[in-house]
């Protein structure tokens, strides 16, 4: 403590000598003044920094570096506004380093207040030294969201229409917006002098080769790899691909192949379902879905199957086989191609085979798939294309050598598996695990050699699931946005699976999986059928998003009046279940389960029988299994929670939902139409509580408000569903034990008499 004090007084008192001396102009080294200016900087002395800097700046006006430690000191004092006048005469004389002044002045000017339109020219200053800088951007939009200010799009509009040669991270942040058709229209000459210029006729270039099928020029492959990314997605995002039916492609002068896609059409997206087809579908929309989706994923099981990938090209309709596969940002794309590089893009976590690309022609042929909402929108467009770019510049030898020779499209390969990676256990039990049910319901698991799976196992190691894969080698990859094992090979057949539609043998699968695991310690466990004194009643919880508004006051009453009606009801209250091996996601959502315990405990203590209440907040995946096909009625938000449930049990549901959710039919609504045989959820409208939290800006999910619920709807509609599973219960309970008593009846009795009759009627014969 003396120690600081007398350091304190030490720097005051150099400050002090400091400042006189300057003010009578006495000869003053500078770099003394610039080394006390940062030590009163790093000291935090906001006086004594105002003070030297005041007099430095007057005695050594010229002095670029001193203005330059003088607005270091301010803006280390928390000074911003007096450190702007320091950076505007260093940027006037130059630093030797324009850029990092020039960002410093914008944040100075931030810092400070000052008026909008300064910091607009502020970091339009800046934008113009630094033409390709996202972070530079970024910073800007973070600082420019006044609501009474100009609109973002127009003040980038403007920077642009101002500048003399093309901003790219303008432009890119133009083109990706709401309004990209009219700025395409609106910057046409600023676009069409990026596309002059050498950097985007290096990507041309390269990008013309690769899709001539010819190797890439080397020179122009070299800048490709030195260019920042804004700069390649730009090339994309000025001319974006156009998707097109083959019928548009041709009235646009395709040379497409009749004979071609008419192959596309009737044999490649012919079924491949197992026979025969004995799935349950509960509603027509269900078998609809069904039946539009099988013809996208049967590409998967007939390229296990016949180990190996046949497809035509839609040019010339020549058999080519796959050169390459990759998965890139959840998109797996074949490239294949008889005289021009065409691909195959398998799209959605189910990877369903949705378009034909022709990158030489920027034509994307729609095969027809159908998605909840626009699978490939121009900006995913532009970063799976330039992802392609930069891949094939990295692999430019291996790409050489694969188109050189194609590989023959009748020659088996070693297949190899490639799955999502999603880290959503709902994603895994509805598209990652029936991609590999429908492998082992064909019968051809076997020829599998490689599997590589990648981040969370929800349910458990893949061979605890799947022994029937125990000869392939399982690989355990790290999570990355290109996944590509195997690049431009010929021996290898990557194959992306998945699918959209949960067999009851799959909810099987993973229930016997799950139940051979330790339990969680500490949490209850499903009583056995015969030891249940009362129904089963569980109650999804969530929180920041599509949660039961109050939840912690209104569940807790919700289930005292339960317990009027079923007084041995058992209540489940079910929120975040920890996956059973290499969890990778918890640790990021460990706020909402510290709050999803908060809910649950509260509830507990606040319902009168807190002791017929089970908190199941934080078990893992194998509670959730084990207690879904305990439970006779469940109550849940839409969504993943009801997921949870719905999709493990045969027990009817409530699900509550903004009104937007109205506008779907209750048939095709999310919890509906997934699962195999599982009763359509009813759905309880409530009233918006607020406006759900969103994870990020990429963030697209719907129907995420937080709701208000009629508790006395809501328990007038659970006490019908339950009065009417127990009769049912009731009456299947009654008939399995007269079915029980009849055949002990024919074993005990029946059966030794014919048996001794049978016995005496061949005797006589």
């Amino acid at each position: 403590m003396t120690e600081a004090v007398l350091t304190d007084e030490v720097l005051h008192q150099e400050v002090q000598d400091l400042v006189r001396a300057l003010q009578k102009r006495q000869k003053v080294a500078v770099p003394d003044v610039v080394a006390t200016l940062v030590r009163v900087g790093d000291a935090g002395e906001r006086s004594l920094a105002a003070d030297l800097a005041g007099v430095a700046s007057v005695r050594f006006p010229g002095r670029v570096r001193m203005l330059l430690a003088c607005a270091a000191a301010l803006e280390a004092t928390d000074q911003p506004a007096a450190a702007v006048p320091h950076l505007r005469k260093a940027l006037e004389r130059g630093t030797g380093n324009d850029r990092r002044t020039a960002r410093r002045l914008a944040r100075a000017l931030v810092a400070s207040g000052a008026p909008v339109a300064d910091v607009d020219d502020a970091y339009a200053r800046v934008l113009r030294d630094e033409p390709t800088s996202r972070p530079a951007l970024d910073e800007w939009r973070a600082v420019a969201r006044g609501t009474d200010d100009v609109p973002w799009a127009e003040r980038l509009s403007a920077l642009q229409a101002g500048a003399d040669d093309p901003l790219p991270v303008v432009l890119h942040e133009l083109l990706r917006g709401p309004e990209a058709e009219t700025e395409r229209r609106a910057q046409s000459g600023a676009l069409t002098a990026f596309l002059a210029g050498d950097e985007a006729r290096a990507c041309a270039a390269v990008w013309a080769a690769y899709a001539a099928l010819e190797p890439l020029p080397a020179t122009d492959a070299d800048r490709v790899a030195a260019l920042p990314a804004v700069v390649k997605d730009l090339y994309f995002l000025a001319a974006v691909p156009r998707i097109v039916t083959p019928e548009e492609a041709v009235a646009d002068g395709v040379p497409l192949s009749a004979d071609a896609i008419a192959w596309w059409r009737e044999e490649f997206l012919a079924p491949d379902v197992p026979q025969p087809d004995d799935r349950e579908f509960v509603t027509l929309a269900q078998r609809q879905i069904a039946d539009a989706d099988d013809p996208h994923l049967a590409h998967q099981t007939r390229a296990v199957r016949e180990r190996r990938l046949v497809l035509r090209d839609p040019l010339t309709g020549a058999e080519c086989a796959p050169f390459d596969a990759l998965v890139s940002f959840g998109k797996a794309v074949y490239s294949f191609g008889d005289r021009e590089h065409t691909m195959l893009l398998s799209l959605g976590a189910g990877f369903k085979a949705a378009y034909v690309f022709l990158p030489a022609r920027g034509v994307l042929l729609d095969l027809g798939a159908t998605f909840g909402r626009p699978i490939l929108p121009p900006h995913k467009m532009v970063n799976l294309l330039t992802s392609l770019l930069d891949r094939v510049v990295a692999e430019r030898d291996r790409y050489a050598g694969a188109v050189a020779s194609r590989p023959d499209p009748r020659t088996e390969r070693t297949v190899v598996l490639q799955m999502t990676v999603a880290e959503n256990f709902a994603h895994h039990v509805w598209n990652f695990h029936p991609g590999v049910e429908r492998l082992v319901e064909h019968g051809v698991a076997a020829n599998v050699a490689e599997v590589r799976t990648v981040g969370t196992r929800f349910f458990g190691a893949f061979l605890e699931l799947f022994p029937e894969f125990s000869g392939a080698r399982v690989v355990d990859e790290p999570r990355r946005g290109v996944r590509d094992p195997y690049p431009f090979s010929h021996e290898h057949l990557v194959v992306s699976v998945g699918g959209y539609f949960i067999r009851r043998s799959l909810v099987e699968r993973i229930r016997q999986s799950v139940a051979r695991a330790d339990p969680t310690p500490g949490y209850a466990q499903p009583p056995s059928t015969g030891a249940r004194s009362g129904p089963v009643v569980w109650i999804g919880l969530r929180v920041r998003s599509r949660a039961w508004a109050d939840q912690e006051h209104e569940v807790a009453r919700f289930i005292d009046a339960l317990h009027l009606r079923y007084p041995r009801a058992l209540v489940l209250l079910d929120g975040y279940s920890y996956p059973m091996d290499n969890d990778l996601v918890s640790e990021r959502w460990q706020s909402s389960i510290d709050e999803l315990h908060t809910v649950s405990r509260a509830i507990k203590e606040g319902a009168r029988h807190g002791d017929q209440v089970v908190d199941l907040v934080g078990s893992s995946l194998r509670e959730a299994v084990l207690w879904a096909e305990a439970t006779d009625v469940y109550v849940a938000p839409n969504g993943t929670s009801q997921h949870k449930v719905g999709w493990f049990s045969d027990a009817p549901g409530v699900v509550y939902a903004p009104a937007s959710l109205g506008a779907v039919p209750p048939e095709r609504r999310p919890g509906a139409r997934e699962a195999e045989g599982r009763p359509v959820p009813v759905t309880l409208f409530g009233e918006a509580a607020g406006e759900g939290e969103r994870r990020g800006g990429n963030d697209v999910r719907d129907h995420l408000e937080n709701l208000w619920i009629d508790r006395g709807q809501l328990l007038a509609t659970v006490c019908d569903l339950l009065d009417s599973r127990l009769a049912t219960s009731s009456s299947r309970s009654r008939q399995a034990s007269l079915y029980r008593r009849g055949e002990k009846l024919l074993v005990t009795r029946l059966a030794p008499r014919l048996s001794r009759r049978a016995s005496r009627s061949s005797s006589s014969t």
